[in-house]
């Protein structure tokens, strides 16, 4: 059974001290089993180090589906496909981490 979902991610928390950053999800509706890439980003200063303890397995979200007639809002778990991997790169003169989980419902 296919069910379209809307995820609200519960954010991470960070240290960032003045550090800009973003949290995007590929889609904002997905179908149970679909895959979908989440990625942070952040700017960093040149000579910080980033701090982030990845989830292992699941990553926990609220859950909104669309057409039940009570209007499910259960906290649910998306499934972690692939080990987290990040980077750090020089993006137009600045340094930004990028951290990426590919997931599924």
């Amino acid at each position: 059974m296919k069910t379209r979902i809307s995820i609200a991610f519960i954010f991470v928390l960070f240290s960032s001290f003045g550090q800009q950053g973003q949290t995007v999800l590929e889609k904002s509706k997905m179908l149970v089993g679909e895959k979908v890439l989440l990625t942070y980003r952040f700017e960093v200063k040149s000579k910080s180090m980033v701090a982030f303890k990845p989830f292992q397995t699941a990553i926990p979200v609220k859950r909104y589906v669309s057409n039940s007639v009570l209007g499910s809002k259960d906290q649910i778990e998306l499934e972690i496909l692939t080990p987290f991997s990040d980077t750090i790169l020089d993006v137009k003169g600045k340094k930004e981490w990028f951290g990426t989980y590919e997931l599924t419902a």
